[in-house]
């Protein structure tokens, strides 16, 4: 049997529904296990994990990218697989429900397309504000090498974030992994079971939008809980509305190309 690019993308979303259904499971007794166990649950499911992410991007190289100016005109439109999606953006879109948004560079930029988008890689940003239409909320996304800028994001199941820094993070989804993020604002809107999953990071602010909502971080490279983990700390309470305030500002106010200097700045003020 020959396998086409179709086939073996249909085969990846069903290896990472089962995945998915397996984690959730898995996630729900992980109290349970001794910390050895745990972590060795955690490392070969976030192998798993990053295999799927390995091959989503082999199968979408060289075959879609959007560059350019990123807030769409309504009346530039492009027809694909029955829907219509509206794009100002010279596009080629594949006919895998994948989309790649690249090299974004002092831009506010919004995520603005149909919500029929199964997989969005984000790659390569910086001196941006990302930020997506409501209407858009894209099942899974891998962001990669971002760094001075602010990430807005809502998405229905796992984010996979790589190589960040002088960011901020604005997430809500079902699972989150942090893999090289170093001197960044991590803010949880909603994540299951209020768990994080962090690897090689350092310098993290870590807060809960919602009151009393309390994160938990599991960090490969700091499996013990009996003592401090120097790679995150948590925003206290007094900096919460400083916070929050401060990120109006820069997302309302500040030229994209600014935000170098007022995330610095931002980091200090709460460390």
């Amino acid at each position: 049997m020959i396998w086409n690019r179709s086939m073996m993308k249909s085969k990846v979303d069903d290896i990472e529904d089962r995945l998915l259904r397996l984690n959730q499971i898995l996630e729900i007794k992980l109290s349970q296990f001794t910390p050895y166990d745990k972590k060795r649950v955690i490392t070969e499911v976030d192998f798993l994990f990053k295999t799927i992410e390995l091959k989503r991007i082999q199968l979408s190289q060289n075959r879609f990218e959007f560059k350019g100016n990123p807030i769409p005109p309504e009346s530039n439109m492009i027809q694909t697989k029955g829907k219509i999606v509206k794009t100002g953006l010279n596009v080629n879109v594949n006919t895998y429900n994948e989309l790649l948004f690249k090299d974004i560079s002092n831009q506010r930029f919004k995520l603005s397309v149909e919500q029929s988008e199964k997989h969005v890689l984000l790659l390569g940003v910086e001196s941006s504000i990302i930020d997506q239409d409501k209407s858009m909320i894209p099942s899974s996304t891998h962001i990669k090498q971002v760094k001075h800028s602010i990430i807005n994001l809502k998405v229905e199941g796992p984010i996979f974030i790589h190589d960040v820094s002088y960011s901020i993070l604005i997430l809500n989804c079902h699972q989150l992994r942090l893999h090289n993020i170093t001197n960044c604002i991590i803010i949880i809107e909603q994540v299951m079971n209020d768990r994080i999953i962090i690897e090689n990071c350092t310098d993290l602010l870590i807060m809960a939008k919602n009151e009393g909502q309390v994160i938990e971080v599991d960090d490969f490279n700091w499996p013990t809980k009996m003592t401090i983990n120097p790679h995150y700390k948590y925003i206290p309470n007094n900096h919460h509305e400083y916070l929050l305030n401060q990120i109006h500002y820069l997302l309302t106010d500040i030229p994209p190309n600014q935000l170098h200097n007022h995330i610095s700045t931002t980091l200090l003020q709460i460390t």
